[in-house]
């Protein structure tokens, strides 16, 4: 039911709080180099409710910047 992917580079003004990656829809978060701090791959049943979640996100003023790009294919994936 979550076939909807996204993945989302942050910029941080500072260190996020705990319970923001105790969000359903972040499956995993990495710590990356250059000029964003995170990268999140999230999965959402639909863009309806990406876009909820979009509209929450812009609330924490943590994130400076974020870049998203929506999945449009998978290729390949091993658990």
């Amino acid at each position: 039911g979550e076939n909807f992917i996204v993945f989302m580079f942050l910029t941080t003004s500072k260190d996020l709080e705990e319970s923001f990656f105790n969000n359903k829809h972040i499956k995993e978060v990495f710590g990356v180099t250059g000029e964003y701090d995170l990268v999140l791959k999230l999965k959402f049943k639909d863009i309806e409710e990406f876009n909820k979640y979009i509209i929450s996100l812009r609330k924490n003023t943590a994130i400076r910047k974020t870049q998203t790009m929506i999945a449009t294919i998978g290729i390949k994936e091993e658990i």
